[in-house]
């Protein structure tokens, strides 16, 4: 009867939770900027970027971005709009390392409207460290991103450039100009820890 209360002891202190979780959700909002997105006036294509910082292991779930659509001619470059198509990545900037790309075609034509890219068929594992998100669309047209412009609203990353779309190369704008509005969801386990057989039997003197 003693051994077997014991090994009961055992499996359930092993399975104690060392801590609380990290965040699934990283969500950086906007406050009214509008970030360049597509053919500009110079004639590249601007791509826009935000890196943040993972701080556990994780499985990367989406990404989202908030699109601002005006259904407006600039500068000969047309609008972005229904059908178009839009490139999102999730990059390791340190080593210039893609993980993973998805594609995604636009739902409406004039508006402000979060679009998710769903990357959890990939199961793209995240160990901690710094990581970019990026969005650039796949062909012509112009529209914008929202950010949180004038000062620095998220210590743990920055605005991310391109002027050559997808490809880059992207280059980090430092922190006075902003952060890019995203939503990065990832899946989180809850981790537990392990005890030496002298720590468990202390607990029970």
């Amino acid at each position: 009867m003693t051994r077997v209360v014991i090994c009961g002891i055992l499996i359930l202190t092993a399975a104690v939770a060392a801590a609380e979780p990290c965040t699934p959700l990283y969500d950086i909002a906007g406050n009214g900027g509008k970030a360049w997105l597509g053919i500009n006036a110079n004639g590249y294509v601007a791509g826009e970027g935000q890196s943040f910082t993972v701080d556990c292991q994780a499985t990367l779930e989406s990404v989202a971005f908030e699109l601002v659509l005006d259904g407006l001619t600039w500068n000969g470059a047309p609008p972005l709009r229904a059908g178009n198509i839009l490139i999102a990545s999730v990059r390791m900037p340190a080593i210039g390392v893609t993980l993973g790309t998805v594609m995604l075609g636009i739902g409406f034509d004039v508006g402000t409207e979060w679009v998710t890219f769903d990357f959890s068929p990939y199961g793209i594992s995240l160990t901690p460290g710094e990581y970019l998100v990026t969005c650039t669309p796949a062909g012509g047209g112009q529209g914008r991103l929202s950010y949180w412009q004038g000062d620095d609203s998220y210590a743990g990353g920055v605005r991310y450039l391109s002027q050559g779309g997808n490809v880059g190369p992207w280059v980090a704008i430092g922190p006075t100009s902003g952060d890019l509005a995203v939503k990065v969801q990832m899946n989180v386990p809850t981790p537990t820890e392990t005890a030496s057989w002298s720590e468990i039997k202390s607990l029970y003197r």
